[in-house]
């Protein structure tokens, strides 16, 4: 898992500020990212993101309850390797 969450079913009118005081109080929040439908946020620690989804997925806020989910980790490297030729992929190559 990454230290990072989304935060979806957000109430209409909700801000930025509002979602970053509700949050802290699970760690070291890094970055808040915007969106129409949701709010990514990016903990310092992966323990802390944890807290944050097994806690306030369902939260009630307003009208609203909350859906939290992981954000994976994405390397854009991997479907790179994925799309090489089988006898040119890493993993074979280094069977010998």
């Amino acid at each position: 898992m990454s230290s990072s969450i989304r935060v979806s079913n957000l109430p209409k009118d909700v801000t930025e500020e509002t979602i970053h005081s509700l949050f802290l109080s699970f760690g070291n929040i890094l970055s808040i990212t915007s969106q129409k439908n949701y709010i990514d946020i990016q903990f310092q620690e992966i323990s802390d993101a944890q807290a944050a989804l097994d806690n306030m997925t369902g939260f009630k806020l307003f009208d609203s309850y909350l859906q939290v989910s992981k954000i994976s980790e994405y390397n854009p490297l991997d479907s790179l390797e994925e799309k090489k030729p089988i006898w040119e992929q890493n993993h074979v190559l280094n069977q010998e």
